[in-house]
């Protein structure tokens, strides 16, 4: 692989099989300027970290201590690193899998869930190093809480059960109904309205001793400084007793407004909440001050069909039906914004008449497949230039507006249909005071000037794995004899293999990546030797015969026509 960095200046990450959803998610947090820089700060110490055990927090004492090897967050530093220092293309996530406790065929190879990584890699973390004051603050970036009111309808008793979340779950199209919330405001606003709950959906009153129907009202009581988004995009049909995916359209702005959030109603908090209040004073004296305080005058704000804000300027309590009805577009492009339309700054200052919760979109995660499997990537935009890119293992580019509004789904898609759909939105709150820069190089902490020499040595430990050869092509449009240096990981796939010398070799966008394959060439005779026809998903080391300091060949990348294919 050649020594330099994509020509946008991001370093990608290879697949190891099916891992772009590790990919996507590693991405995701290492361009979040605030996750990357408590990562950047934090420093390995090989400690007890089992908070029961009598030698926590102390060196060597017992077998509690994690290795390097076996540390996540440490894995995850040294990741970071590379992605930030070393002049390649893309580098691999090998040592971040295997801290998981995955082997290749365990975990690598197998498809994932981008929201489930997401989950389990905060959650390792927290469970390991929540104790580390640093990683408490960095974790609480993701950390909203909420309170869940029941009322009983019979006896009028209400309880409440506080809970913590770190994303929220969309619905597009609900359950055994044929609405369908075609924006994330109305879906938002739909998870916070009352419900009454009867049927198979009733609760269990102490007082009354049984299963009777009530009032629920969910509440958020604060909002997390990274809001994460998943969109349900997948259901189980019962009809056909099929996993489904869910195309229709679902528009999102980048530039939220989600005040209404914290009191979706504009005057006062709602009966089941007063009630509450009222009977338990002396159990929770502090919840009425905090739900008020996060109860807002705003306007109902929603997405126009181009996906970006609208906000009303009346302080009328608007439904989604009458805003949908009422409210004149105004939509954003990232590109620049016409004359009729207002610019992304001037969207954030009309959302902040409303309150203080209002956040800016920087990344979308996108699922790109059908209900049984399929293939993740990431838009992304960067806080440093404010451009947005696709992240697409390792492969980094430029994207588009179109390529964003692209992802919102099409209605006229049924659920057997193969396509491209956000899945994964997250928001930064806007807040100057809050809002970081990314540490640059020369501001690292000692110890990671340390460990950037460890890094390097292990670079250099791994190009002792490194499958070598020339690359030899004939251009398909200058029809040009080019070489290039070739590089490969034994333990790569070998049609990734396939794929980073197209890449290698700036094909992208002169021949299709299906029209070309790695054959064996005699640069001595000019002839080609052997293809690998049928063995693109073995490891690429076991096709060439097994990793050598020499190989008696080299590889040729060979175009061949539509109809030979």
């Amino acid at each position: 692989m050649a020594a330099e960095r994509s020509v946008q200046g991001f370093v990608g990450l290879l697949n190891q099989g099916s891992s772009a959803y590790v990919n996507t998610v590693v991405q995701m947090l290492y361009m979040t300027p605030e996750f990357r820089n408590a990562v950047c700060r934090w420093q390995y110490l090989e400690t007890c970290s089992v908070r029961d055990c009598r030698q926590f927090g102390k060196k060597n004492k017992c077998n509690h201590a994690e290795t390097k090897e076996k540390c996540i967050l440490y894995q995850l530093q040294q990741l970071f690193l590379k992605l930030q220092t070393v002049h390649k293309v893309a580098v691999d996530t090998y040592g971040l899998t295997r801290s998981f406790g995955w082997s290749n065929r365990e975990g690598a190879l197998q498809q994932h869930d981008v929201s489930e990584i997401l989950r389990v890699l905060l959650d390792a973390v927290e469970k390991k190093f929540g104790f580390n004051k640093d990683i408490e603050n960095l974790l609480n970036l993701y950390k909203g809480e909420m309170k869940d009111f029941v009322k009983c309808l019979k006896c009028g008793n209400v309880s409440v059960r506080a809970d913590s979340f770190r994303n929220l779950p969309l619905i597009i199209k609900p359950h055994e109904s044929n609405i369908t919330y075609n924006n994330v405001t109305d879906s938002l606003n739909a998870f916070i309205q009352p419900e009454i709950c009867k049927g198979y959906k009733q609760h269990f009153c102490k007082t009354c001793g049984k299963k009777c129907d009530t009032h629920k009202e969910l509440k958020i009581t604060k909002l997390p400084y990274v809001l994460t988004l998943q969109l349900n995009r997948f259901s189980f049909d019962y009809d056909t007793m099929h996993r489904i995916k869910i195309n229709n359209k679902m528009s999102f702005p980048k530039i939220l407004d989600v005040n209404f959030l914290c009191g979706h109603h504009p005057d006062s908090l709602s009966t089941v909440v007063q009630d509450f209040a009222v009977a338990n004073d002396s159990n929770d004296d502090n919840f009425l001050y905090e739900a008020q305080q996060c109860t807002s005058n705003a306007p109902y704000s929603i997405s126009d069909d181009s996906g970006f804000a609208i906000i009303n300027d009346s302080n009328e309590n608007i439904t989604p039906e009458i805003a949908s009805q009422e409210c004149s577009q105004i939509s954003c492009s990232n590109a620049g914004c016409p004359e009729d339309e207002l610019s992304e700054e001037d969207l954030v200052k009309a959302a902040f008449k409303s309150g203080k919760n209002v956040y800016e979109l920087f990344s979308i995660m996108v699922h790109s497949g059908n209900a049984f499997g399929g293939h993740y990537f990431a838009y992304i935009k960067s806080f440093t230039d404010k451009k947005w890119y696709c992240f697409d293992d390792d492969c980094v580019t430029l994207a588009t507006d179109d390529d964003i509004k692209n992802t919102f789904g099409d209605d006229k898609l049924d659920s057997s249909s193969i396509s491209s759909n956000a899945y994964v939105l997250t928001y930064r709150l806007i807040d100057s005071t809050r809002n970081a820069d990314f540490i640059t190089k020369d501001a690292f902490p000692l110890h990671l000037y340390h460990q950037l020499e460890e890094c390097f040595r292990s670079e250099k430990e791994c190009e002792d794995w490194l499958c070598k050869f020339t690359l030899y092509s004939i251009h398909p449009t200058t029809k040009d004899f080019v070489q290039d240096y070739f590089a490969v990981h034994k333990d790569m796939l070998f049609k990734e293999a396939t794929k980073i010398a197209y890449q290698l070799l700036r094909y992208n966008g002169v021949v299709p990546l299906e029209q070309c394959r790695l054959v064996t060439y005699d640069d001595k005779t000019n002839t080609i030797k052997q293809s690998f026809d049928g063995q693109e998903s073995r490891r690429f080391g076991q096709v060439v015969g097994g990793f050598r300091q020499f190989y008696n060949f080299n590889l040729f990348l060979e175009v061949r026509g539509k109809n030979s294919l």
